[in-house]
């Protein structure tokens, strides 16, 4: 089975239970993001994104399912720390051009308000943040990553 497979039923497993913030299955997240990225790498990123930080997952875990370490060192850079600010897991984040596609992506699906039921100003505040993410990994890819060609 290839990796792509491989991830996409361990993740579904992972997060199964999860709900995101409209209410549906959370795997229907990273799987939304997937969608929105090109190389497969970058899709096995994208199932994978939200594995470190919302699950028991480890990073054995991920080696021995045969993640590369270009996929592990993105999917590490995707993952938000303890205490951090969104705007400052995006400096992180633009060190490593795997991870600021997959987070492209994801900040694009997390800005998609129609997702929710309903919109608070707790949303609202979060969709501003997503926009300064938004900002900073567009002005990496467009100097730094050269649009990820």
């Amino acid at each position: 089975m290839d990796l792509l497979s491989k991830m996409i039923i361990f993740a579904t497993m992972k997060h199964e239970g999860q709900v995101c913030k409209g209410g549906e299955p959370y795997i229907l997240h990273p799987l939304a993001v997937m969608g929105k990225v090109r190389s497969i790498d970058a899709k096995i990123v994208a199932v994978g994104h939200d594995l470190l930080e919302d699950t028991d997952t480890t990073i054995d875990d991920l080696k021995a399912h045969g993640c590369s370490d270009e996929i592990i060192q993105a999917i590490i850079a995707l993952t938000k720390l303890k205490g951090e600010r969104r705007v400052d897991s995006a400096h992180r984040i633009i060190n490593n051009r795997l991870a600021c596609e997959v987070k492209l992506a994801d900040v694009a699906h997390n800005m998609d308000l129609s997702r929710l039921p309903t919109i608070t100003d707790k949303d609202l505040s979060r969709l501003e943040e997503y926009k300064m993410v938004q900002l900073i990994l567009e002005n990496a890819k467009s100097k730094k990553w050269n649009n990820f060609q």
